[in-house]
């Protein structure tokens, strides 16, 4: 399953799925993105603020 983040908190998302991922070498991938679904994107940053406040 797709883990969203913005570009500010790569390693926030890195370290807990190295951590918790059964693969020894898990995927994790940066992806710039140019377009899409406008109230998607807003919902990312959205959760990823929330995010940040509680950790």
């Amino acid at each position: 399953m797709p883990a969203k983040t913005m570009q500010d908190h790569p390693s926030v998302t890195q370290q807990p799925l190295s951590e918790n991922h059964p693969y020894d070498r898990p995927c994790l991938l940066a992806l710039l993105i140019l377009g899409g679904n406008l109230d998607f994107s807003n919902w990312i940053k959205e959760e990823t603020h929330s995010q940040e406040l509680i950790g």
